[in-house]
């Protein structure tokens, strides 16, 4: 694996994710909303690392596998976790308290997840 491009697509992940975030608390029905917003931030989440995760493999030329997406998915929650503890807990969140809401949680499973069967349907492709 080429931690370079797994860098690259994993801070890319995780700005388009956070700026899904900022946008959908933009819009007011979605906003007031909960559910919604979360239900629209999974499928959002889903498809954005779907995307990085074939863009990894087509820009790297590594034979995807299972094995291989769910590492690069590792990959993508600790550069994740690293930004936000860097960025968003201490500028906008100002508190660990983040890290005890389930959404977090099953954006990380998501996360895993997605670039897992990426990974797997990408080696059965070739």
């Amino acid at each position: 694996m080429k931690y370079v491009f797994i860098l690259i697509w994993g801070v890319i992940l995780w700005i388009v994710s956070t700026l899904t975030v900022f946008l959908l608390s933009l819009i007011p029905i979605i906003k007031d909303t909960s559910p919604l917003s979360i239900t629209i931030y999974f499928f959002l989440l889903a498809l954005f690392t779907i995307m990085c995760s074939v863009m990894y493999y087509e820009a790297r030329q590594e034979n995807p596998s299972l094995k291989n997406g769910f590492l690069l998915g590792i990959y993508f929650v600790i550069i994740s976790f690293i930004l936000d503890l860097a960025i968003i807990v201490p500028v906008v969140i100002k508190s660990f308290d983040f890290y005890k809401e389930w959404s977090v949680w099953v954006s990380v499973a998501i996360i895993i997840i997605m670039s897992s069967l990426t990974g797997l349907a990408a080696s059965q492709r070739r």
